[in-house]
């Protein structure tokens, strides 16, 4: 006898009816994300649903808070998303006394600045009163009374170089030698003098070396003199 034929049209149109079916669902579902992600993206980047209008700042001192903002002019009601954080952040960094900036979004609707501002090394004392000075000779801020505990300089020009040498023989000079230094003077790059206590001067030279220019001068004050020289560190000489 011959073997029996099944009817296979059953479940073959059952199949296909089935993946016709998922795959439906899945255009489906791929149509609704896409309409949700342009709708998203459109709230995000034109909508004003998440434009903003708050702007904090943190870290302002020398600077107040409303300084900054004025500076960082931040498009009020401008979509977060689309606001360059970069020149915000260029146009408050651009403020003297701001050393380094960071600007963020906060969702949805704020922009959030921080300012680390610079820190004086010494002052700069001048007819206009006393000038302070950071580590990178940038000239930021001034008073009319000195910084207490602040090294203060009488330099011949404001020039960023000669103010940055200054800056660097400050920062290195040991704390013996800071206890008795009355001032700095600097009639330029290689001619940098501390004036100490009862009239002694040091004779510093150029700002190169100021780490061992610091440990022999703090040595020589043993040495009973009015004029030390220590612009060749390893050929000091005392009178």
């Amino acid at each position: 006898m011959g073997s029996p034929v099944s009817d296979l049209t059953g479940p073959i149109d059952l199949r296909a009816r089935s993946r016709r079916r998922r795959n439906r669902i899945v255009t489906a579902v791929a149509v609704l994300v896409a309409v949700l992600l342009a709708v998203g993206l459109y709230i995000v980047r034109w909508s004003s649903v998440m434009a903003v209008d708050r702007v904090v700042v943190d870290g302002a001192g020398l600077v107040t808070a409303d300084q900054v903002r004025e500076a960082a002019r931040v498009p009020m009601g401008t979509p977060l998303a689309a606001v360059d954080l970069g020149a915000v952040g260029s146009r408050v960094a651009e403020l003297a006394p701001v050393d380094q900036v960071r600007v963020q979004r906060s969702w949805p609707t704020t922009v959030s600045i921080r300012v680390t501002e610079r820190r004086p090394v010494y002052q700069v004392r001048d007819q206009q009163g006393f000038h302070w000075v950071d580590a990178s000779g940038v000239a930021f801020n001034t008073t009319s009374a000195s910084r207490r505990a602040t090294p203060w300089a009488l330099t011949a020009t404001r020039d960023t170089r000669l103010l940055r040498d200054v800056a660097t023989v400050t920062a290195h000079l040991d704390p013996v030698l800071l206890k008795q230094l009355d001032h700095l003077e600097a009639g330029g790059p290689d001619a940098i003098t501390l004036v100490l206590s009862k009239d002694r001067r040091v004779m510093w030279g150029s700002a190169e070396e100021s780490g061992l220019k610091s440990q022999v001068a703090t040595a020589m004050l043993a040495t009973k003199a009015r004029n030390y020289d220590v612009s060749s560190p390893r050929n000091p000489t005392a009178r």
